[in-house]
C-alpha cells in the first residue's frame, strides 16, 4: 500500500472507531464480512483480500491467492547470504581489534616486568586472522 492509501485507511478507521449514540451513525449497518464494503468504506485493501481468502477457504476448502506474489526463495537466500557475510566481516574486524588490544596489554605488562627486573615469561601463541575478500 502506498502512503496515501495508508493515510486514507487510517482516517476511515478512526471515523469508524468513534462511539456515537444510536441513530447518529452515517451509514447503514456495517457489513464486516463483505470484502467490497471493507475496501470501499474502510479503504483497507489488505483486510478485504484477507476476508476474500478466508471466505474462499470456508467455501471451497482451499486458499485463494490474493495480492502480489511474494519474494522468491532466491531473493530471500541472497539477502540472508549478504547479512551473513556482513556479520563475518564484523567478527573479523572485532577479532583484529581484540588482538591489538591484547598486544598492547602484553607489551605494557612486558615493559613493567623488564623494568622491575623480573624475567619475562613468553606470551601466548599469536593467532592470525585474515578477512576473506568478498567480491559483489
Amino acid at each position: 500500500m502506498s502512503d496515501d492509501e495508508t493515510i486514507a485507511m487510517l482516517k476511515a478507521r478512526r471515523e469508524e472507531e468513534i462511539m456515537r449514540p444510536a441513530g447518529l451513525h452515517d451509514d447503514a449497518e456495517p457489513k464486516w464480512s463483505d470484502s467490497h464494503w471493507i475496501v470501499d468504506h474502510l479503504k483497507d485493501k489488505q483486510l478485504g483480500a484477507a476476508i476474500e481468502a478466508m471466505q474462499a477457504k470456508i467455501d471451497t476448502g482451499t486458499w485463494k491467492k490474493t495480492g502480489l506474489p511474494g519474494a522468491g526463495s532466491k531473493a530471500i537466500a541472497g539477502g540472508e547470504l549478504q547479512r551473513l557475510r556482513q556479520a563475518r566481516e564484523r567478527l573479523a574486524r572485532e577479532l583484529i581489534r581484540i588482538e591489538k588490544r591484547e598486544s598492547t596489554l602484553e607489551n605494557a605488562d612486558a615493559t613493567s616486568r623488564t623494568d622491575s627486573g623480573v624475567a619475562q615469561a613468553p606470551g601466548p601463541s599469536r593467532r592470525t586472522y585474515r578477512m576473506k575478500s568478498i567480491s559483489w
